[in-house]
């Protein structure tokens, strides 16, 4: 098979494209080709490079609006010129089936749709309230969406937004997968006296950043113990909102909290897995998370993970059981959450194991790529 992918970041440490990379490798391994396309140059190049696999850059952007009437009218017109070059390349490649990574960068449909070439529409995220985003023709999405060969949701969540979205719309559910080599460690958490705590991921309001350091300020005014917390990841914007990593770097600075770090966003795999392996719990504060991949990854290695009672986070983490809810925006639960971990050591540890072994069952890596092939097989009738 010939399979083209469509990128809609170029960032190899986003969890769409990790997850892509993962399944480009297993299907490279089972004598598939595979192309991608990507608008700009990045950090997915180089991941790319190192197994060899064909990409192309082409000026296409992103389905939804920009920041002003003229950017967007900047934006159709550069879509409707990569249209006929993404279906030109399609047919010039001979492509069987043009795989949409993300949804918004539908470009790659309409493409394969004027090219007849059977397309897969991946939705990961919810547009609206998880990237403050909108469509500028969302009545060409909703068709992108009916038309194609196959829609995979990652989420019971995410297909719940869509369904309302789109109702006659058919949906499978395909869950992302994490290669859990790369993740695993055999650790026993909450051992010393200073407890660590970690949060992954772009830096913006909908990731909810603040509630885990105004928790912080909390447990430094009201609970024994010591704590850290690292936060790692780009500064980000949402919905318009271009200040929020600022304000979190203001906020820590005046209130004097000395036990929060902001690392940066961490490419390199290993970095990220070292600071891992020294944390006890890892926080996921997100209010519309598509799955959590990073939950995923934070289970994997073996830290106990507290979320945000939203999204998709409920579907991998039962309070008490494989990890600890919260309600999302009260910092105050969120410290009477650690502060129950602190506490009660022991048992935290069992829930870790057994969010570890749930994930690594659940999120296994061979099981996703046997689904998605059966998918191609079926859509190509082989």
């Amino acid at each position: 098979m010939k399979i083209c992918f469509v990128l809609s970041t170029v960032n190899k440490a986003g969890g769409a494209n990790r997850s892509l990379f993962e399944l480009l490798k297993m299907l490279q391994k089972n004598g598939h080709e595979c192309f991608v396309l990507m608008n700009r140059h990045g950090s997915m190049e180089d991941a790319l490079k190192s197994v060899d696999a064909e990409y192309k850059l082409l000026p296409f952007k992103s389905s939804v609006k920009a920041d002003s009437a003229l950017k967007t009218l900047i934006k159709k017109i550069i879509n409707i010129y990569s249209k006929y070059c993404i279906a030109f390349y399609l047919k010039r490649k001979r492509i069987d089936i043009l795989h949409n990574n993300s949804l918004p960068t539908a470009i790659g449909m309409e493409a394969a749709y004027k090219a007849q070439v059977p397309y897969i529409c991946h939705i990961r995220e919810n547009i609206w309230d998880g990237l403050g985003m909108e469509f500028y023709h969302p009545s060409r999405i909703k068709n992108m969406i009916r038309s194609a060969s196959e829609v995979i949701v990652i989420s019971d969540y995410v297909k719940r937004v869509y369904q309302d979205f789109v109702p006659d719309a058919s949906f499978a559910l395909v869950p992302d997968s994490v290669d859990a080599e790369n993740y695993y460690e055999k650790k026993t958490i909450l051992e010393n006296q200073c407890t660590n705590l970690l949060i992954v991921g772009i830096i913006n309001p909908q990731k909810g950043q603040k509630d885990i350091i105004k928790a912080i300020e909390i447990l430094n005014e009201n609970r024994p113990g010591d704590f850290y917390l690292r936060i790692v990841g780009r500064d980000g914007y949402w919905n318009g909102n271009k200040d929020y990593a600022s304000s979190l770097h203001r906020y820590v600075e005046e209130h004097c909290l000395n036990n929060v770090e902001f690392v940066g966003e961490l490419e390199d795999h290993t970095k990220l897995r070292e600071i891992r392996k020294q944390s006890d719990i890892c926080v996921v504060c997100s209010r519309a998370e598509g799955l959590g991949r990073t939950t995923i990854e934070s289970m994997i290695s073996g830290n106990l993970t507290i979320a945000a009672n939203a999204g998709a986070s409920p579907e991998i983490i039962k309070d008490k059981v494989t990890g600890l809810l919260y309600e999302p925006g009260n910092a105050v639960e969120l410290a009477d959450q650690i502060a129950f971990a602190v506490e009660h050591r022991n048992e935290m540890r069992k829930i870790a194991d057994k969010g570890q072994s749930y994930a690594v069952e659940e999120f296994d890596q061979k099981i996703y790529v046997k689904k998605m092939i059966e998918i191609y097989e079926r859509l190509l009738n082989i």
